[in-house]
């Protein structure tokens, strides 16, 4: 059982898998990357000089 669907909770039931285990992974939001996600989109910030 993995508790987090961010990042290192997807990695860590991957290689659990990989190794033999029967994994379950929880997630308490609707989606996975955890803090990923949010943090991949862009923004841009202009900057004026004078």
């Amino acid at each position: 059982m993995v508790i987090g669907g961010g990042l290192a909770g997807m990695e860590a039931a991957r290689i659990a898998d990989i190794r033999g285990h029967e994994v379950s992974l929880y997630e308490k939001t609707d989606y996975l990357g955890g803090v990923f996600i949010p943090a991949s989109k862009l923004t841009l910030k202009t900057r004026t000089e004078n």
